[in-house]
Order: C-alpha cells, then structure tokens, then sequence
C-alpha cells in the first residue's frame, strides 16, 4: 500500500510540473534600401573650436525591401558630433511604420560618418503585429551612394 501512494505522489508530482517547450528562435535576414528622403527638422548645430555638433535632426526615410516586415516609412532623430570635414560619431533613435501589417519597430542605432560614407549599427524592437520580434543590423552607404541595410529579424519563441 505504501508504493501505491508514493506512485501517487510521483504521478500526480509530474502532472503539476510545467511541460518543457522545444520552440527555437527564427531568425530571418533582410536587406533593404533608402527610396526616399527627407529633413523634417534642421534640429541645433553648434561649432565649438571649428567642429560640427548637431542635436534632434529629424529625418524620414522611405524603406523598400525585399521582406515585408521592413518596408515602410522610418522617422529617425539623429545626433552628431563631427570635426571640420564632417567625420565623426552620430548617434540616435528611429520609429518605423511598416506598410502591410498593423505594427512598427523602434529603437536606437550609432555609428560614424568616413571618408567612405556612414556606417550605422541599429537594434530595435516590435510592436503591434510584430510584438515579441527584435531586429538588428548594419547600414551602410554603397559606391553609388545608396544607404542599405542588411540585418536579421529575430523572432522569440512564445511562453
């Protein structure tokens, strides 16, 4: 009678402990590019000792891309410090709103002005229709000029 109420107890031990969920992390490239552009706002420049400082510039950018989650207008405040040839570090965030699904990502990217153009690392999160996803990835200006972005959209497996 004893094993019979420790079986029990084993059994009905497993029955209250949470399943184990095998789900795995989807991560899908993506690369995209700059269709349009626009300052919306000039923001603050200073130049302290010859140098360019710019806070709160506002800029839209219309984005096309291969991959529908990231096709859309992205709204960027952007901040920089460059020396007297426009060189130098910027930083900032962006909001974009993606034109087939009801949702939008937001986040912050930072990089540098060269000689050879900008190159930009931005990391952001989903909301609305692409809650629970993180994006990440690296803009960069081709020889034509073009500013592309290739990244990854990161979707978290659901608990």
């Amino acid at each position: 009678m004893k094993r019979f109420w420790t079986l029990v107890c084993v059994v009905a031990l497993l029955l209250l402990m949470p399943a184990t969920v095998s789900a795995k992390v989807i991560r899908t490239p993506f690369i995209s590019w700059v269709v349009g552009y626009e300052v919306l706002d000039e923001g603050t420049w200073t130049y302290p000792g010859g140098r360019q400082h710019y806070r709160g510039m506002v800029e839209l950018l219309t984005i096309n891309s291969e991959n529908r989650l990231f096709v859309g207008q992205r709204r960027i405040v952007a901040n920089g410090n460059l020396d007297a040839a426009g060189l130098g570090h910027v930083w900032g965030t962006y909001h974009m709103d993606i034109h087939e699904v009801d949702g939008y990502w937001e986040g912050t990217w930072h990089g540098e002005f060269t000689e050879a153009g900008i190159v930009a690392k931005m990391r952001g999160r989903g909301y609305g229709d692409l809650a629970g996803m993180r994006i990440q990835g690296t803009a960069a200006m081709d020889e034509f000029g073009v500013l592309s972005t290739t990244g990854v959209i990161i979707e978290l497996p659901h608990r």
